[in-house]
């Protein structure tokens, strides 16, 4: 328990040193800009390794990403950086991420867990279909799991789906899944979702509506508001809020974050957030909260990433403890 202190507390301070090091050459207050994306960096580096060619395209993502995202660097930076959802859903073309954790919790055994996400288009059958294959998250993995890759991928939860794109304009994206989670006996599910994309200002705002049944859970449906802001050329400020509710649970799952991205150079960042989640089972209540640092960069060419994330939880099973943890993550995402 005293080492884990340590480390976080370690951690924690190299961190706030560093990204405070990071901003004494530039202002930091609010600079809400109108971005050009000719001042963003050429990203098309000569290789001369045929294999590197074939492996690095991440740098094609980060180009069609600029191009067709609004938001300009504050969005590259929080959604590609730090490989948030909207990598999946934004960017054209294949691409695989694959994540393996490490996490230390005081008063628990070391958590490893594996999550892989494979994204297919298929260009000569048709620009709006695509194959997902994904693993679930397992927030309830057992203490002392197994290190090695390969059995936290054989131990994880599948599912596959075929997203067929119904509409896609400036302000509005359709889509809808069919597919099967793989599990005995198999659990079919069918999703559809629809998205809508504000201006106000110079805050964007991304509105997500999904209605779902799945065999095993029976319908239900979730809703999301995120909402963006740039300070300046080097941070911007998220805000989420999230509600799902189940027809056989007959209560809200609540979810409340907050959180300030900076981007330190061209291949470090660093992130700050504080979140709550809860429900309306008895009435509204939270019953985890957290706080946060994460510190990603990029460690190999433009598609491998190590992160550090020190952070501190307050959780109802727990008493509200204060209960500190560190996770180490490794993550690649490759893209065609």
């Amino acid at each position: 328990m005293k080492a884990l202190r340590s480390i976080m507390l370690a951690s924690w301070c190299l961190m706030v040193t560093e990204s405070s090091l990071a901003l004494m050459d530039r202002p930091w207050w609010v600079q809400p800009l109108e971005y050009d994306l000719a001042d963003v960096p050429d990203l098309d580096v000569p290789q001369t390794d045929i294999l590197t060619n074939r492996i690095d395209r991440s740098r094609t993502v980060v180009a069609k990403y600029l191009n067709n995202m609004s938001a300009g660097l504050d969005g590259f930076m929080v959604d590609v950086f730090f490989g948030e959802e909207v990598l999946q859903d934004e960017v054209g073309g294949s691409r695989i991420k694959l994540r393996y954790d490490q996490r230390y919790q005081d008063g628990r055994d070391a958590i490893y867990n594996t999550k892989i996400s494979v994204n297919t288009h298929f260009p000569h059958i048709s620009e709006r279909m695509r194959l997902l294959i994904e693993s679930e998250e397992d927030e309830n993995a057992d203490e002392g799991t197994s290190p090695r890759i390969s059995d936290n991928l054989e131990r994880q939860r599948y599912s596959a789906a075929l997203r067929v794109l119904l509409r896609s304009t400036e302000r509005w994206k359709t889509d809808v899944d069919v597919g099967v989670r793989w599990q005995f006996p198999p659990d079919p599910f069918i999703q559809f979702r629809a998205r809508r994309f504000d201006q106000f200002g110079h805050w964007r705002l991304r509105t997500t509506q999904t209605v779902y049944y799945r065999v095993s859970d029976g319908a239900g449906e979730k809703t999301s508001l995120q909402w963006d802001y740039p300070l300046n050329t080097e941070a911007v400020v998220r805000l989420t809020q999230q509600a799902e509710y189940q027809l056989e649970k007959e209560y809200f799952e609540l979810g409340y974050s907050a959180g300030l991205y900076q981007k330190l150079s061209g291949n470090r960042a660093m992130s700050y957030q504080l979140s709550a989640s809860g429900d309306s089972q008895d009435r509204a209540s939270f019953y985890r909260y957290r706080a946060a640092i994460q510190y990603r960069q990029q460690v190999y060419r433009s598609w491998l990433f190590f992160d550090v994330i020190p952070e501190v939880l307050w959780q109802r099973d727990l008493q509200y403890r204060t209960t500190p943890a560190i996770t180490f993550r490794l993550e690649a995402l490759i893209a065609q």
